[in-house]
């Protein structure tokens, strides 16, 4: 059994900018973290207010795959490769699947683009896979 936990944050900003995101555990029991210490133990990054950025959907491993239209499938070593294909591919890739652990079984290829996708029409459990599934 692959055991995982994650979270995600989403920013909308206007303009350019540089945003800082922490876990905030028990040091900061009775105050809020200051900006130093955000972007010291956190992640910081500058972002676009125009960039189409991923949103996971569903549990980052799971086995569970949904019913797309391909747009195309590629072999990648990691997961920010498959990424890169769809963001290169935007606004006509909407959806990359990277598989963890098996591969598409119509291509053995273990990134999967989609042109069209629908979070409803799911295909069941894989028996096989493993994916991770992002959505622009």
């Amino acid at each position: 059994a692959v055991a995982a936990s994650g979270a995600q944050v989403t920013f909308n900003v206007s303009r350019r900018a540089r945003v800082s995101c922490d876990i905030i555990d028990a040091r900061y029991l009775l105050r809020a973290p200051t900006s130093r210490e955000l972007e010291k133990e956190g992640v910081t990054k500058t972002v676009n207010p125009t960039a189409p950025g991923y949103e996971i959907v569903g549990n980052e491993s799971t086995g569970l795959d949904y019913d797309v239209t391909v747009l195309s499938t590629h072999d990648v070593v990691i997961i920010e490769e498959c990424e890169a294909l769809c963001m290169k591919a935007y606004p006509q890739c909407v959806l990359m699947t990277f598989y963890l652990t098996g591969s598409d079984l119509a291509t053995g290829r273990n990134c999967r683009l989609a042109k069209v996708f629908n979070e409803t029409r799911t295909k069941g459990i894989s028996p096989s896979a493993i994916f991770t599934h992002e959505s622009l």
